[in-house]
This record gives C-alpha cells, structure tokens and sequence, in this order.
C-alpha cells in the first residue's frame, strides 16, 4: 500500500509527474495498491488529464466524511504530547501530579469537550490542535484554537 496525502497541494506538473511514477510503480508490481488523498473533489480538471485512471487502473473516488465524536477524541488523544488530567476539564486546582489513568475516562472526557467538539471532526485539524497540546499547554481549557466564549 502506497499511500500519497494531499495530491490537490501538488502543481499540475507535478501532480503529471506523480501519475507517470504511480504508473510505472503499479506496472512493476500488480500487487501495489494505492490511496491518493484530497481535501476535496476527486482529481479532475486541477491539471492536465483526467484522474480517472492511472494508466490501466482504476481510480474509484470515496468520500470519507468526518470522524464521529468517538473517533476524534481517539485521534485526539492519541496525538497529544503529553497526559491528561482533570484541570484539563474541570475548574480544579491545576495538580500534574495525577493524570486521568483511565483511557476510556479521558476518552469520555475529551468526547465532550468544546475543543474536540470545536474540530468537527476533521483529522487534520484534530492532530493540529493535538500538537499543540505538550507540557507547556497548561490546561485544554486554555488550548490556543478554542473559539473565545461569545459576549454576553
């Protein structure tokens, strides 16, 4: 499996270029298969040619939408730089002493915080703001991408 992320990033002669690679990669092996990733529309009409097909293979566009809930606040979880703990979520004296041991505690957790619920689910995003979270990142409560409360 090969898998190449962000293909529309790529100017259209190098996206030209890319597609002559895969195409002599996939007559190389007729066991490789390939992802191509792309924030939005299937590969048409951003370079010369179609996307349609690279070389005698297919190419079968799926939409994969965004992460539940559940499955941001895993990707989110498994990306932070440091652990969880309950000033994290809570107004509680802040103690880096004890973190949240449980993983389904801290899942539950971030599921319902405005920061993961603030990522709609989007992957890049989440693993964005995820970077953001080290030792230096005080509380998720202060995380730098959570939208400011609105005025009263």
């Amino acid at each position: 499996l090969l898998v190449v992320d962000g293909v529309q990033q790529l100017e259209a002669a190098c996206q030209e270029e890319l597609k002559r690679m895969l195409i002599q990669l996939l007559q190389m092996s007729d066991k490789l298969r390939l992802l191509l990733t792309v924030r939005a529309e299937p590969l048409q009409g951003g370079c010369s040619g179609s996307w349609n097909r690279i070389g005698d293979a297919k190419v079968v566009a799926t939409d994969l939408g965004v992460l539940s809930p559940k499955h941001a606040s895993a990707l989110f979880a498994a990306n932070i730089h440091r652990p969880l703990y309950r000033h994290d979520f809570e107004d509680v004296e802040q103690s880096w002493e004890r973190h949240i041991e449980s993983r389904q505690e801290a899942l539950a957790k971030l599921e319902e915080s405005p920061l993961v619920r603030q990522l709609n689910g989007v992957p890049r995003q989440i693993k964005k703001a995820a970077d953001k979270v080290t030792k230096g990142l005080a509380s998720l409560r202060e995380h730098p991408d959570l939208a400011a409360p609105a005025p009263d």
